[in-house]
């Protein structure tokens, strides 16, 4: 089971600011140097997660389908981040 980083996310007048470190952990021994914890969703969207790497795998591919119709190819673009949101919650 790979774990652990740190996730930050900070609000701004103009936006909101998202950082994670890249370590991720198998047990107490530090394994991958460069695990990426942050998805773009969309242009108006971004999720960033720590804890269990596994969880925040399954979370990427909800998102991917939730943005790619495989039956045309396209990539759907959504406005809000309300529909990501609610899954999540």
């Amino acid at each position: 089971m790979v774990t652990g980083t740190s996730v930050i996310g900070v609000t701004f007048d103009k936006g909101v600011m998202l950082a994670a470190d890249t370590l991720g952990s198998y047990g107490s021994l530090a394994r991958f140097k460069s695990v990426s914890r942050m998805k773009k969703v969309t242009d108006n969207c971004a999720v960033a997660a720590s804890g269990d790497y596994a969880d925040f795998q399954y979370m990427e591919r909800l998102f991917e389908n939730l943005t790619y119709d495989p039956l045309t190819s396209t990539v759907i673009a959504l406005m809000t981040c309300d529909g990501p949101c609610a899954m999540l919650s």
